[in-house]
């Protein structure tokens, strides 16, 4: 298998881009008309450069991104330094460009970010131990009482703490993973076509 493209979207994204069904755009991936794979979840990825090549080749006409609707907007809180300079260095290339994603580094932070300026979806990625669980928790709870917005929080290994605590919240998605620049990037992609 190839080098992966850091550009990607999902089945609905490029079906979406290109007008045509789910069905269709993973027929078109399983012959190669599109490079596409499937995640460790089973989940399809597609190059977001192939349905852009698909779409010019086959005279499909561009449907309108968000452009009339407002533009997505990410709050995510990134523990981890290495994944927060990978992000952080991708968005330089955008730069000038008004950013759809405001990293966040500490839980204290958190509360202050989506007051000042509330994003359509939260990312969390997941402390892991058990003080910090708690408190994680209380916040979250905090967070999703003031604003209605979609959450995911992202735990390679949930605890049953969490998982209780999903499953009584209705916009809160558990994502059993770590939180990558790539995966942030992917969720973005995704947003932009719907």
């Amino acid at each position: 298998m190839g080098k992966r493209p850091h550009h990607i979207c999902t089945t609905s994204g490029a079906a979406g881009i290109l007008g045509l069904s789910t069905t269709m755009v993973q027929t078109l991936v399983d012959r190669g008309e599109l490079h596409g794979w499937k995640t460790e979840g089973g989940h399809r990825r597609i190059a977001l450069q192939s349905v852009l090549d698909y779409q010019s080749q086959r005279s499909v006409p561009a449907k309108p991104a968000l452009s009339v609707r407002r533009r997505p907007k990410i709050t995510a809180l990134v523990l981890r330094e290495a994944e927060r300079l990978r992000w952080q260095a991708r968005q330089g290339a955008t730069a000038g460009s008004e950013q759809p994603v405001k990293i966040v580094q500490a839980l204290d932070l958190l509360a202050s970010a989506v007051a000042a300026e509330p994003p359509h979806v939260l990312v969390f990625e997941w402390p892991g131990d058990a003080p910090e669980a708690q408190r994680s928790l209380a916040e979250l709870t905090a967070l999703i009482a003031q604003r209605r917005m979609q959450v995911y929080v992202l735990a390679p290994q949930p605890e049953p703490l969490l998982t209780d605590w999903v499953v009584q919240h209705r916009h809160v998605h558990l994502v059993e993973r770590t939180l990558t620049a790539d995966w942030l990037e992917g969720l973005l992609c995704g947003m932009r076509l719907h």
